[in-house]
């Protein structure tokens, strides 16, 4: 059938408007993913704790230090005969000059004293031989021990024992150690004869009281040439420290010296403090045996 120009367009427009009213039998391309929306930083509040500071190293962990090394026993000094010197046994004495100081006669009220205050000054230990009628001054006595300085004995009386029999003698031993020990506590273990003088029976003596008998190797002949009882200090001082004596009274000062001095004596006082400097500058320790 023929139809006229303008029926063939409405045709062909009613065709395609049914056309598109109908379902397309095929797949479409998937649209694209929408992009995510751009990430924001969150903004934190302000904390209400402070910032750490940082650490000055005192504040940082130590490790833990090692101990220190226990400090070597002391050396031991010993008098091995009856005039010195002072030695010791020890590898570690070896090649050390020392010297002891020790004080007969005492003690005084007064030079004692004033001894005393020198050796406590300079850190020295000495070694007194007291008398049973100086031991009267217990105050003194005492300070003696409580000061550290160990106490032998020099009989009651200052006796001369080669004139005395052993009785005689065991007599004026014992009862100036009875004296000491009930003052200070502690039992004399050093003697020192009067004049240096002993004999058989008073090494008999020193067995059986468990006693060692100590005299001396280098004098100080504080005891020579006095005047009233004084003399210069000056002399004193250089008689211990020359090693080179002036005359052949003297000793000369040696390694190990064991020193006489008089506690009794005001210009021994008075030497000493210059005694002791001298003696360390020469390079020289001071050393007493065990108590």
């Amino acid at each position: 059938m023929t139809y006229p120009p303008l029926s063939r367009r409405l045709i062909a427009g009613l065709f395609l408007t049914v056309a598109g009213a109908l379902p397309v039998a095929c797949s479409k391309a998937a649209p694209p993913a929408a992009a995510p929306p751009p990430a924001t930083t969150a903004t934190q509040p302000p904390s209400s704790q402070p910032a750490p500071e940082a650490k000055e190293p005192s504040d940082l962990p130590r490790t833990a230090e090692p101990a220190p090394a226990p400090a070597p026993p002391p050396v031991k000094w010993i008098v091995k005969t009856r005039y010195g010197p002072i030695v010791s046994d020890d590898p570690a004495a070896a090649g050390k000059k020392v010297a002891m100081l020790t004080f007969d006669d005492g003690p005084h009220p007064e030079n004692t004293a004033k001894i005393l205050e020198v050796l406590k000054a300079n850190q020295v230990t000495a070694l007194f031989f007291v008398t049973g009628n100086a031991a009267r001054y217990e105050d003194v006595l005492r300070q003696v021990a409580e000061q550290g300085h160990l106490i032998g004995t020099h009989t009651l009386n200052h006796e001369n024992l080669r004139f005395m029999t052993r009785e005689q003698q065991r007599q004026a031993i014992v009862g100036v150690n009875e004296t000491v020990e009930r003052v200070t506590g502690r039992k004399p273990r050093y003697f020192r004869p009067p004049f240096g003088a002993y004999n058989d029976d008073t090494l008999a003596l020193m067995q059986e009281l468990e006693m060692q008998l100590i005299n001396w190797d280098h004098g100080s002949g504080d005891w020579m040439d006095t005047r009233d009882g004084y003399k210069d200090p000056a002399i004193v001082i250089q008689d211990v420290l020359s090693e080179q004596p002036r005359n052949n009274q003297m000793t000369p000062l040696h390694p190990g010296s064991i020193i006489l001095f008089h506690d009794t004596l005001r210009h021994t006082a008075e030497a000493l403090p210059e005694i002791i400097k001298g003696l360390r500058e020469l390079g020289y320790e001071f050393v007493t045996p065990e108590p």
